[in-house]
């Protein structure tokens, strides 16, 4: 038997739509079973009408915005709908979420014979687009192994945890740094602007040592330019994202201040009709607070 799985399906935001651009480049077929790029079904053999038909019946929308307990369980659906197409069949899970909710789902998944690959990734949209992603895989070893064809088509760097879960707390941690250093880059920003300073040459200096990061390089130009509307990644989405933080830092009886800090800024960002904004309209917080 090949290597290679018969199906995967991966559902993943519309952060991820350069995934089938680089799968069609790795020679492998694709078949985006609706117009929104969050349903996405990756198959290693031709699709047939009735493949379609299949996961068609899968991804009607439930209404639910993302992150909601609805949209994960339209997840479920959407990869239980096409489990009778192929019976070789692992699917992989890549969002951020609540860990103890991938381990329900690798349970409920394994009912209609399909294997969970919990699987979130790391690198940006640009990351994605030139198959550059870290992924976090966690699951069955026989799922992991089965997952490798597609997860490396779009990840240079697959690091298996150990049970499904484990992917989804790497991630979690992995969102407590990119949630509040995104949150922070947003304050010396607005300030500068408070203090009129040029903008331009502020985040050449602040990225040129050691105030830099990731997120105030690739974020940076957005929040000076106050142009939030070319989105790669919705400030709801670190709402949800720092919700999951928080969620995990109460149970482990973990103080987070940071993280928390990061969550209100976020959130009262989202408050003031931002929310479907791209993230880096988090500076905006700031603004706010220091306007006379």
């Amino acid at each position: 038997m090949s290597d290679v799985p018969s199906g995967c399906a991966v559902r993943a935001g519309a952060y991820f739509a350069a995934k089938p651009k680089a799968l069609r480049s790795a020679g492998r077929r694709c078949d985006l079973s609706s117009r929104n790029p969050v349903h996405i079904v990756f198959r290693a053999m031709p699709v047939t009408a009735a493949d379609r038909h299949a996961a068609s019946r899968g991804h009607r929308s439930s209404g639910g915005g993302p992150g909601l307990r609805q949209d994960r369980l339209e997840c479920f659906q959407f990869l239980a709908a096409s489990a009778w197409i192929h019976c070789r069949k692992a699917a992989t899970e890549d969002r951020t979420m609540d860990p103890g909710y991938v381990r329900a789902l690798e349970g409920r998944l394994a009912q209609h014979s399909i294997w969970l690959v919990d699987a979130p990734v790391t690198g940006g949209a640009i990351g994605a687009e030139r198959g550059q992603l870290t992924i976090m895989g966690s699951g069955k070893r026989g799922a992991v192994e089965l997952a490798p064809p597609v997860l490396e088509t779009f990840g240079n760097r697959v690091r298996y945890l150990g049970a499904a879960g484990c992917g989804a707390q790497m991630k979690i941690l992995n969102q407590v740094l990119c949630g509040v250093h995104l949150a922070a880059a947003g304050e010396p920003l607005a300030l500068a602007r408070r203090q009129g300073l040029p903008l331009d040459l502020t985040l050449e200096i602040l990225c040129s040592g050691a105030a830099g990061s990731w997120m105030l390089a690739d974020r940076g130009p957005r929040m000076i330019a106050g142009k939030f509307d070319d989105i790669t990644s919705a400030v709801d989405i670190f709402v949800k994202d720092m919700s999951l933080v928080l969620d995990a830092t109460r149970e482990s009886r973990f103080p987070a201040a940071l993280a928390h800090a990061a969550y209100l800024a976020f959130l009262g960002t989202a408050a003031r009709g931002l929310g479907a904004q791209d993230d880096s309209a988090v500076t905006t917080a700031y603004e706010v607070a220091t306007k006379s």
